[in-house]
């Protein structure tokens, strides 16, 4: 009997430091809600209001010189979350867009800013530059007598004319 009655004093002391655990868990809840932090959110759309999946979003704090980067989800969004407060620059990019910066964006505690973007496409320039190796004689186009370009071989050549036409 005398051992049952210290086992349940031990279990009373344990559930005396319920109220405690509790109270230091409400402590520490309240004082993560007044760290000095905010979250930066939005989308990423193109010219037509499409969203633009994988597009990375980048933040830069100026004062502090923090970076932090995400990638959009599949319907265009993205949040940055516990960001310190301060001033932030806000890029977005993604392939064959224009990338767009949004500076001053001055992000307070608990704020959650929206920056939403509309990247326009970049337009895709290409040149090619084909030249000939020196003593190439190889296929290349000329006008015919009739005006019409003709791809092929001068029939001048000697080795050009052993070759059987099928007539």
């Amino acid at each position: 009997m005398i051992g049952a009655l210290k086992w349940v004093g031990r279990s009373h002391r344990r559930m005396s430091r319920i109220p405690e655990l509790f109270l230091f868990l409400l402590g520490a809840a309240v004082a993560f809600a007044q760290l000095p932090i905010g979250t930066i959110s939005g989308t990423v759309r193109d010219s037509i209001c499409a969203a633009i999946p994988g597009a990375t979003v980048e933040v830069l704090n100026r004062e502090t010189g923090l970076t932090r980067a995400t990638q959009t989800s599949g319907n265009g969004r993205y949040a940055l979350l516990a960001l310190p407060a301060g001033v932030y620059e806000v890029k977005a990019e993604a392939a064959f867009f224009r990338s767009e910066i949004q500076q001053g964006l001055r992000l307070e505690v608990t704020q959650e800013a929206v920056r939403n973007f509309t990247l326009p496409v970049r337009s895709v320039q290409e040149t090619v530059t084909v030249t000939q190796p020196p003593g190439f004689a190889g296929p290349f186009t000329w006008c015919s007598q009739r005006g019409a370009p003709t791809v092929g071989m001068p029939a001048r050549q000697p080795w050009a004319r052993r070759i059987p036409t099928g007539t």
